[in-house]
This record gives C-alpha cells, sequence and structure tokens, in this order.
C-alpha cells in the first residue's frame, strides 16, 4: 500500500486583496519573505511519511474556498521581512523543532521540561501572530508584535493547550485555523477572542487570546481568565501562561481529525462566570 496524503486543513482567511506592504514585527518594508505556516524542518522530516499535501483554504473577505495539491508542505504568509525571519523568527523554529521532532515523526512520549514548554509556547505564538497578521484588522496590536520580538513577551489575555491527534490507517490530517469571536451584544463585560489551531501529524497546539470589548474593565480587572472544565485536561492540556515543572505528552485521550473542525471552534462561545 502506498503512502497516504497528508490532508491540511488551512483556514486562514487570506485577505489577498489586501496586500500587506509592512512587515508584521518591524518598520522595514522592502523584501516581505514568506514565512512558513508549516515550519520548513517539519516538512523535511514528513518528505519520506507523505505523497503530497492537500491543502484548503478560505479568503475571509470573499469567502472563496479554493482547493489544492503540492508535493511539499511549503504554504507561507508573505508578512515578514528577511531580516526578522532569518534571525529571532529562525531561532524560534530550531528550538521548536529541538523540542518536537521526534513527537512530530514518532509521536514519542515525552515529558516537556521548562525549557521545551517555553520553546513549544513561543512557536505557537510566533505563528499564530503571523496568521494573524494576514488579515485586514489584525488582532493583535503592533505594539504587542514588537514586544514580542523583542522581548518574547506574550500579549496580556493568551492561553495555550496542547494535544494528540489519533492516528488514521487511511489518511493524516492538519490543521492551521484562525478563528474570530466577536460579543452578539454590546456589553461593557464582553470579549472578544482570537482563537488559532494547529496541529501536525498527532501533535496539536491551540492558541486563544482573549480581551474585553470596553478598555475601561482592562483596567479595573485586567486581561480576561480562560479556563476549560477539568474532565476537559484529559485532552486539552493547559500549559501556558501557568505550567507545571514537566508536562506529558501526549494526554490520557486523543481526539479523532473528524473531530479538529469543532475543537477549532471550541471557544467559539464564552460562558461567563
Amino acid at each position: 500500500m502506498g503512502v497516504s496524503p497528508l490532508d491540511l486543513i488551512l483556514f486562514l482567511g487570506m485577505a489577498f486583496s489586501k496586500k500587506k506592504t509592512l512587515c508584521a514585527f518591524c518598520p522595514e518594508s522592502a523584501n516581505l519573505t514568506g514565512e512558513h505556516l508549516f515550519a520548513d524542518w517539519i516538512d523535511k522530516i514528513l518528505t519520506k511519511a507523505t505523497t503530497h499535501y492537500t491543502f484548503h483554504e478560505i479568503d475571509s473577505a470573499t469567502l472563496e474556498y479554493r482547493k489544492w495539491s503540492r508535493r511539499h508542505l511549503d504554504r507561507k504568509a508573505k508578512v515578514v521581512c528577511g531580516d526578522c525571519n532569518n534571525t529571532w523568527m529562525s531561532d524560534i523554529d530550531n528550538a521548536a523543532r529541538n523540542t518536537l521532532k521526534d513527537v512530530i515523526r514518532y509521536r514519542a512520549p515525552v515529558s516537556f521540561l521548562p525549557s521545551g514548554v517555553e520553546s513549544i509556547a513561543a512557536f505557537a505564538m510566533k505563528n499564530a501572530l503571523v496568521a494573524d497578521y494576514t488579515y485586514t484588522s489584525p488582532f493583535f496590536t503592533s505594539n504587542q508584535r514588537g514586544q514580542f520580538k523583542k522581548s518574547r513577551k506574550f500579549p496580556p489575555g493568551t492561553y495555550i493547550w496542547f494535544g494528540a491527534v489519533a492516528p488514521d490507517r487511511v489518511s493524516r490530517h492538519g490543521i492551521c485555523s484562525t478563528l474570530y469571536g466577536k460579543p452578539n451584544v454590546d456589553a461593557s463585560n464582553s470579549i472578544e477572542t482570537y482563537v488559532f489551531t494547529w496541529a501536525a501529524e498527532s501533535l496539536l497546539l491551540q492558541l486563544v487570546a482573549a480581551r474585553w470589548t470596553n478598555i475601561l474593565t482592562l483596567s479595573r480587572s485586567g486581561p480576561p481568565e480562560l479556563w476549560q472544565d477539568a474532565p476537559l485536561n484529559d485532552v486539552f492540556v493547559p500549559f501556558w501562561p501557568a505550567a507545571p515543572s514537566h508536562v506529558a505528552w501526549p494526554p490520557a485521550r486523543y481526539v479523532s481529525h473528524k473531530d479538529l473542525h469543532a475543537i477549532a471552534e471550541r471557544f467559539k462561545f464564552i460562558r461567563f462566570v
């Protein structure tokens, strides 16, 4: 039996008619380069495991659906300059590769030390910022992107979980999804959310950023706090901003690739207590 393709569901909502002219992380405007939405090292370690990749994408401005196939996992967002791409962003990718390569290639169980947790969190945050910047009106501000470049400072109200996707005998699946949540009504305690869901092979990462719609609420109480029901900790392990000294992967329970879309939307509705 031949090696099955990896089906990558990319709901990135690229606003192609609104091409960015400035780097996402600095004032540089020339020589914008493509930043891999799935790191180049992931493509290299999976080359012998797949025959081709099928990409699915929806344009957020027109809702146009596109589907195409390629031999390499090389989808890029041309929103960063060469200097950022080849220096500190490359350092983040290299650290994540050292932490995650055996997880992605072999689904190897591992206990992450604090340094490993930090490398995974930075990798998820960097990808989330890049994907968000492809939108006409990004969720994160230029100051927040600049602070992450300068000192790896995460925007307030950012939470990250990881999970594990059960292997499929027929085909492999991944996802790179960005979703934006807005309140149905304008209230002082309403929040907006940005949800970035990313999976390659069995590794699943999900980043959620939340903010109050009323800036006065933020000044009084700080950023919104998000949590999940305790039973879900067996499926989605919270590791940022607070994590124990050791974080084990995989979680006790796997999720099916058929549930990836539902997982991407699990913070579509926020319950206030």
